[in-house]
């Protein structure tokens, strides 16, 4: 008899082990259905929050665009354009004829030359020899020896 307690005793401590080891791996199964859904969920509030911001930000640029004058230099460019475009003897060249005194509507004007825009209102473009920068002077002696080197 005693053996026979002793193999009940095993198989009950066999099953409650299966049990509790179920048991374990149901709430670990649990733990991890409820961290997936937190991790879930606040990535769902995340994106709601980004695309909040967003449409904060669109509608805030949409106020924005709405106050500023698009075409607030188009007065300038027509200027430029009708000043390109005038022939070249309506317009005085010398500044005595550009003051107010001498001109015909009494603004003064300046005339113009070439086709470029920027050169008919007096800009040009600089130029830059950089062949003038690489010559040598002439009466500097000429040393093979390069720089660090020891003669």
């Amino acid at each position: 008899m005693d053996c026979v307690i002793v193999w009940d005793v095993l198989l009950f401590d066999s099953s409650n082990m299966k049990i509790e080891k179920a048991r374990l791996q149901a709430e670990a199964k649990a733990a991890e259905d409820a961290r997936r859904q937190a991790e879930a969920k606040a990535a769902a509030e995340a994106k709601r929050k980004r695309e909040l911001e967003r449409e904060a930000a669109r509608q805030a640029l949409l106020k924005m665009e709405k106050t500023v004058e698009i075409n607030e230099n188009s007065q300038f460019l027509k200027d430029l354009e009708m000043l390109r475009s005038a022939p070249g003897d309506h317009l005085p060249s010398s500044v005595d004829e550009t003051s107010p005194d001498h001109s015909q509507d009494g603004m003064g004007g300046f005339k113009f030359r070439g086709n470029n825009p920027l050169e008919q209102l007096g800009l040009y473009m600089k130029i830059e020899d950089e062949e003038e920068d690489e010559v040598e002077p002439a009466g500097a002696p000429t040393n093979d020896v390069e720089e660090g080197e020891i003669d």
